[in-house]
This record gives structure tokens, C-alpha cells and sequence, in this order.
């Protein structure tokens, strides 16, 4: 009971993927993308205070068919066999949370995806990141009240990225939950 591990091999087939038309202008429902993948998590106790949990994924997503062809910069350039847009290919997360008293916890852990492609040429790029993350909690039978803060290096990156543009993350950040039960 003090450790869980799973584990999944997959294949996901997309039909009818949105893609460009063959002139680049006009988007169609005429693609089909493969995404094969692996992943495996883990979660336990290593004592009865301190918990641990962590997860990878591994993702080959390709464009197995598409009308789709450059244009601009990109022109001439087919989608077909290309790696499949805003697919990261490794991503990872360990988070380990410690219960200093009854009332009182403490958490950190790191997350981490690869680069990713902004289009369906493998022309634009975006970096892969790792954040790290840390929380503080005060427990009770009734409620907890959680502080959790998010990116700790105010590291600049990118977090999600589609239709060519990507978005940068607002940095730093800190929140403040509280769950009740009854």
C-alpha cells in the first residue's frame, strides 16, 4: 500500500485532423495524425510523512496524411511525415510533499516538457522548459489552506503554443486555496 506504479503503451490515431488546403489558405478537415506514446507514473511513501509522485511521457506524433504544403517561407515544404505541431516528445514531472508536523506540509517538484514544433513543417520551434514549483499547507480535520507557488526561477519560456503563435508564461506567480470539508 506504500507504492503505486502504472504504466500505458498507446497509439492514438487522429481522422479528419484539421489541416491547410494544398494552396495554404483555407483550413480543412482532411489530415490524420498517429501520436505513439509511452508513459509511466509513480506515487508512494517513502516514510509515513514523506510522499513522492512522478510521472513521463513519451510521444512520437506524426502526420501521416495531409493536403498540406508550405507556403511564404515554408513554401514547397509537404506536413506529410512531419512531426505533428505542439507535440512535445519527452515531458516529466516529480513533485515530493513532506509533513514537517500534523498541521504542517511542505512540497516542491519540477516539471519538464521537450520543444515543440509551432507548425506542421518543423520550421518554427519553440524551447522546452523545466519549472519548479513549491507549496505550503496548513491542515486540519475541517479545511487546509494551501500556498502554492509556481514558477520559483521566474524562468521566461513558452507554455502553450498553436496555429503557428505561442504564449509566454506570466512568470512568478503565487495562489492561495482553501478546501473545506463538511
Amino acid at each position: 500500500g506504500n507504492l503505486t506504479v502504472n504504466g500505458a503503451l498507446f497509439r492514438i490515431e487522429k481522422t479528419n485532423a484539421r489541416m491547410r488546403d494544398g494552396l495554404g489558405s483555407v483550413q480543412v478537415l482532411g489530415g490524420k495524425v498517429r501520436v505513439n506514446g509511452h508513459e509511466l507514473g509513480v506515487a508512494g511513501r517513502l516514510t509515513p510523512a514523506w510522499q513522492v509522485f512522478g510521472g513521463y511521457t513519451f510521444l512520437n506524433g506524426k502526420i501521416q496524411n495531409s493536403p498540406e504544403i508550405g507556403t511564404g517561407v515554408d513554401a514547397g515544404i509537404p506536413a506529410e511525415g512531419k512531426t505533428y505541431l505542439n507535440t512535445p516528445r519527452h515531458t516529466a514531472t516529480l513533485w515530493t510533499t513532506y509533513r514537517v508536523t500534523p498541521a504542517w506540509e511542505v512540497g516542491g517538484g519540477a516539471l519538464y516538457s521537450a520543444k515543440r514544433y509551432l507548425n506542421n513543417y518543423e520550421t518554427a520551434v519553440i524551447d522546452g522548459y523545466t519549472r519548479f514549483d513549491a507549496s505550503l499547507a496548513y491542515l486540519q480535520k475541517a479545511y487546509d489552506i494551501r500556498l502554492s507557488l509556481q514558477n520559483l526561477t521566474d524562468k521566461k519560456y513558452f507554455e502553450t503554443a498553436s496555429a503557428g503563435r505561442a504564449t509566454p508564461v506570466k512568470g512568478r506567480s503565487a495562489m492561495v486555496t482553501v478546501a473545506y470539508r463538511f
